[in-house]
């Protein structure tokens, strides 16, 4: 298999790098964040440790600190293989254009990568508008890699965004399967219910979230409690406390509307 892979002169980093990478991919923001400063402070010129700053700044909602991370990583990708520094180039690139030509290159390289993989398809997904490539790349990475939990995650968006709701329900399930203690896998398969309706299993999906990962920012309520019938502003304390966080404030939430247009939640303090 073919992969970005890195390079160092410093012995020994391998197994940091091995979890902090499969954390960013599986979407566990603090043990890759946690696995990234442990290989910066061995290997202080190793560009791509700072994917796990990256990683936790995109989960807690920073894209400040999310953008300030890939550009010390672009300070510091001297002498890594080509693959890799395109793969923060697409990141650091200015249009959307570059990043996915810079995306496309990288997987040329490395096409067994399943993080460069991700990266393309929210590329196409997010920006590009071009969904149908984004869904026929993740399903052929999801051929190659079963149980990654991150693949599962992507693909679960964007079968749902091409109205595929089984097939979706199914990728966000297995994604909760694969990583049972990750939070963000909790709070994916809550936007997966709150779009089909599954108000009650919303719930326990968020709380669980909650749980998992309370001080992670895009941990969210994914619904609008009036509009969806869900009671009273009372239900989202009842759901704060039963997770055990009664004291944490400022909670954003999005809500997910028919269409997947995106809203603010007014905070709840």
């Amino acid at each position: 298999m073919q992969y970005m892979g890195y390079r160092t002169e410093v012995a020994g980093l391998y197994p940091d790098y091995f979890k902090m990478y499969w954390a960013a991919v599986n979407g566990d923001a603090e043990t890759a964040r946690s696995h990234g400063a442990k290989l910066l402070e061995k290997d202080p010129t190793l560009g791509l440790a700072y994917i796990g700053e990256a990683t936790a700044c995109w989960f807690h909602g920073d894209p400040e600190g999310h953008k300030a991370a890939f550009a010390k990583a672009a300070e510091n990708m001297g002498g890594q293989p080509m693959a890799a520094r395109l793969f923060v180039q697409s990141i650091n690139a200015a249009t959307t254009e570059e990043k996915l030509t810079l995306a496309r290159k990288a997987m040329v390289l490395a096409p067994d990568d399943p993080m460069l993989a991700l990266q393309l398809a929210y590329f196409l997904f997010a920006e590009a508008d071009e969904a149908t490539e984004a869904l026929a790349i993740m399903r052929r990475v999801a051929w190659r890699w079963p149980a990654c939990g991150g693949v599962h995650n992507m693909l679960g968006y964007l079968e749902l965004a091409a109205g595929n709701q089984k097939a979706a329900g199914d990728h966000f399930r297995m994604y909760a399967r694969v990583c049972p203690e990750i939070a963000n896998a909790h709070d994916s398969l809550g936007d997966y219910q709150v779009a089909v309706g599954d108000k009650e299993g919303a719930m326990k999906s968020f709380a669980r979230a909650l749980e998992l990962g309370p001080g992670v920012g895009l941990v969210r309520f994914g619904f609008d409690i009036a509009g969806h019938g869900l009671g009273a502003d009372h239900r989202v304390h009842d759901l704060v406390e039963e997770s055990g966080e009664a004291q944490f404030e400022g909670i954003v939430g999005r809500i997910v509307e028919g269409e997947g247009r995106l809203a603010q939640l007014e905070a709840v303090g």
